[in-house]
């Protein structure tokens, strides 16, 4: 459920983000009353949440499913084509051999029409598989089950200290990191887009990335995490979530970074499957972790070195020294 405006709209909430909660202590428990006595939490949650996951969790994972099970699907038919087939060429082949031997008065020890038989057999074994090849690939969603639920407050909802006197510092520097976000996700759309790929903006769903982008000519979708910071930060902070989505996807899963100095906003830098820099998967208690961002930007630069040496050209110079 959305943190600012929970009665606005439902949304994922991303892989396991309880896991970095706490139960409320016993000083806290008056102030959680009033928190809790608002109307949008007697509505139909529970409701909300199935259609959530019939409208948007479960057609997103079925998809994931199929693409992956029906491309392992096709490689089992070719598979059981090729081989059956073969060994019915086979038998039709040597039941042709075994009835001329047959004309030429030879008594072998099996008879062609046996022999044709057991083409036949594994002719119709084969209808068999195929069908039933085809029956799994009927793949259809279950009904969600809501096994439970957790109502998730901000700490600072809870504390009783006086912040008033840092308001106004804290107002003005989260309008400028908001700021600074913004201009870098605008960055990363538009080199989306350069290059013919479909960037949709899912930052406001928690999934663990900000930005899926689709690669219309294949289907395949890109999951981009963007930061943006200015150009003299030091650090780059990654939450738990950003780390499990980078860990669970490691072929598809991008950190772009993008440093804004003053007005002027950067190329974005993009580290294909920064899980490596991330270090081990986080540990149970652990929310964020800062990552160097000179550390970043090298790996970013190694990729952008690979890839150009990939795409130049072989000149017959260097084909003559390779040799």
């Amino acid at each position: 459920v959305s943190g600012r405006r929970p009665y606005s709209r439902a949304m994922d909430g991303g892989p396991a983000p309880y896991l970095d909660c706490r139960s409320p202590r016993k000083e806290e428990t008056g102030r959680l009353a009033e928190l809790v006595d608002v109307p949008w939490l007697k509505g139909p949650l529970e409701e909300r949440a199935r259609t959530l996951a019939v409208t948007d969790l479960v057609p997103r994972h079925l998809d994931e499913v199929k693409e992956r099970f029906l491309a392992q699907l096709d490689k089992i038919e070719a598979a059981v084509r090729e081989r059956m087939r073969r060994e019915i060429v086979h038998l039709q082949h040597r039941a042709l051999e075994v009835e001329a031997d047959e004309r030429a008065g030879k008594k072998p020890r099996l008879n062609s029409e046996k022999i044709r038989r057991q083409a036949e057999a594994l002719t119709d074994r084969l209808k068999l598989r195929l069908a039933d090849i085809a029956r799994q690939r009927d793949i259809a969603p279950m009904g969600p089950t809501i096994c439970g639920a957790a109502l998730v407050l901000p700490a600072r909802l809870l504390s009783s200290e006086d912040t008033s006197s840092k308001g106004a510092v804290a107002t003005a520097d989260t309008a400028t990191r908001a700021e600074v976000e913004a201009k870098a996700m605008r960055a990363v759309m538009e080199r989306e887009r350069s290059v013919g790929r479909k960037p949709t903006d899912v930052s406001g769903e928690d999934r663990g990335y900000d930005i899926e982008s689709r690669d219309p000519k294949t289907g395949r979708l890109r999951f981009i995490e963007v930061k943006g910071r200015r150009a003299d930060a030091r650090t780059i902070t990654i939450t738990r979530n950003e780390m499990l989505a980078a860990f669970n996807a490691t072929e598809s899963f991008i950190l772009a970074v993008v440093f804004v100095d003053g007005g002027a906003v950067q190329e974005p830098l993009y580290v294909p499957d920064p899980a490596p820099i991330f270090g081990p998967e986080p540990g149970f208690n652990e929310v964020s972790r800062a990552i160097s961002a000179e550390a970043i930007t090298a790996a970013a630069q190694r990729d952008m070195d690979w890839r150009a040496s990939e795409a130049a050209p072989q000149t017959d110079e260097t084909c003559s020294t390779t040799f």
